[in-house]
């Protein structure tokens, strides 16, 4: 019967990705126990080589499908680095939030493979390109209570003008309730051939001649350079074994990058491609249901912005979780020069960032990150020194006769007035449309959604707060590495373990 059970499942999964429509995807498996794959996939192995199969599958501990030059080729999961899969879509991305949860199912047994631990983060925005919609942004990952709202500006590559129109999705995907305060379309149209982004602040900068780095190493002096130099989807990713020369090292990792320097530069922009782990969205779960039955009194005291709050903003800080520190050599030592945001963990864009290079002495800037381990995926990083050329920018507030529900919802997104659109649970959402401006001629054109807003994590809190814990959380520098590392372990361990006897049987 479970056999049956089996066969009967694999088929549901493969007619759902049968049946949808066809998009990119890119994951780092090694979030991921498991993985399966459907349609086309590019497979960067650990030796940087890279392997194109079509229409793969996980049997036991491997990757098995056809390369188009060989009928069957087989890969270790142990040996996969990135993975860009080209895949077929369905309204909601199963690959993403379910791909352990199905790969489990699949590899071990209808009858024996439990859920996923859930994963957190935000709304996700699809894009809609004049035939399918493409998920391409999730913004304000972190904000779990109304005091951490904020405004992200996340590039749209795939959204195209449809009919006079551009069309957005936004959807709960995720046991969470979901609170949008303000969603509008953002037009850039440039000068050709610039790229162009905004900073954390809101400002929009062109980058002419983004430079990549020259060099990169590891605090052990591992050469990293080709991880880093172009948005490729080969990320650096931290490593779970304890090691290095830092006092920290057990729990932070160190990347230095180095870049050149005009002899006259003052300022640098950096276009920075960063995404959060999924070790991080789960340990704002794990770190939420410490406080038990109190979570109320704690969400209450950091909305009013009471003692809770800043107490937060500093373990954030300090931690560099989901906000990570740019520390540049100067003439006199390290300085920190600014924070990069996360993104992700199952899409980000890369955004921008100024930095003083005044007291950079020489011909190279030196940038060093730290980050705790297992929590950052770092795609590229990039220099420009050019001065922004001019940008005409036009903000595009939802049409009330585009949105696929009630007209007022208009009036939720159009400002900053804490008048919310509130999609309550996982499965709700809302289609907006915007009508497209004239595009001017000999111009570049590149569209930004901006999204301000919360969330609040379904949570099942009414054990006693663990304050012990909090506390060491606080006050203990990198025990939030350890214990969070260790509960991600533990809620995998079933994985791990039934992979092992299904790999016997």
């Amino acid at each position: 019967m479970a056999t049956l059970r089996f066969k009967f499942a694999t088929l549901g999964v493969i007619l759902c990705f049968a049946s949808a429509c066809v998009s990119t995807k890119y994951l780092a498996p090694q979030e991921m126990p498991l993985i399966l794959l459907a349609g086309e996939v590019i497979i960067t192995l650990d030796d940087n080589s890279v392997v194109r199969m079509s229409r793969p599958a996980v049997i036991k501990n491997k990757i098995v499908a056809s390369t188009g030059k060989q009928p069957r080729r087989e890969i270790d999961l142990s040996r996969v680095r990135s993975v860009q899969i080209v895949h077929r879509d369905y309204f909601y991305p199963l690959l993403y939030v379910g791909v352990m949860g199905v790969a489990a199912f699949l590899a071990i047994g209808a009858s024996t493979a439990p859920s996923p631990p859930p994963s957190q983060c935000c709304p996700f925005i699809y894009a809609f390109d004049g035939r399918h919609w493409a998920f391409e942004a999730e913004p304000y990952g972190g904000a779990f209570c109304q005091a951490l709202e904020r405004v992200e500006w996340c590039r749209l590559d795939q959204i195209r003008e449809y009919r006079g129109v551009y069309r957005i999705l936004v959807a709960n995907e995720l046991e969470e309730t979901q609170f949008t305060d303000e969603l509008k379309l953002v037009i850039a149209d440039h000068p050709r051939g610039l790229t162009v982004g905004f900073d954390p602040a809101g400002q929009i900068h062109t980058f002419a001649n983004p430079l990549p780095p020259v060099r990169a190493y590891d605090v052990n002096g591992n050469d990293i350079l080709p991880l880093l130099r172009a948005a490729d989807y080969e990320f650096w990713q931290s490593t779970p074994e304890i090691g290095g020369h830092s006092p920290d090292s057990e729990w932070r990792d160190e990347i230095v990058l180095e870049f050149p320097k005009p002899p006259d530069a003052r300022t640098a922009k950096l276009l920075a491609d960063v995404w959060t782990s999924v070790k991080g969205s789960l340990a704002a779960r794990s770190f939420l249901e410490l406080y038990g039955k109190s979570l109320p009194d704690f969400y209450a005291e950091v909305n009013r912005l009471g003692p809770a709050y800043n107490q937060l903003i500093a373990w954030f800080l300090k931690e560099e979780l989901y906000l990570l520190k740019i520390s540049v050599e100067t003439k006199k030592g390290w300085k920190t020069k600014g924070v990069l945001y996360g993104g992700g963990p199952f899409i980000a864009k890369d955004k921008a960032y100024v930095i003083d290079v005044s007291d950079v002495a020489g011909d190279i800037v030196r940038l060093k990150l730290r980050p705790p381990k297992n929590f950052w995926l770092i795609n590229s990083l990039a220099i420009d020194y050019s001065d922004d050329a001019p940008i005409q920018i036009t903000e595009l507030q939802p049409r009330a006769e585009g949105l696929s529900c009630r007209p007022d919802i208009q009036a939720d997104l159009i400002s900053d007035d804490n008048r919310y659109l509130v999609l309550e649970k996982k499965g709700d959402h809302v289609e907006i449309a915007f009508a497209a401006p004239p595009r001017p001629e000999q111009a570049d054109r590149t569209i930004f959604v901006k999204a301000r807003g919360f969330y609040n994590i379904h949570l099942d809190a009414r054990g006693e707060p663990s304050w012990d814990i909090l506390a060491k959380l606080y006050d203990q520098p990198g025990f939030c590495v350890q214990y969070a590392n260790e509960r991600f372990q533990s809620e995998f361990s079933w994985a791990k373990g039934n992979y092992g006897q299904s790999k016997n049987r």
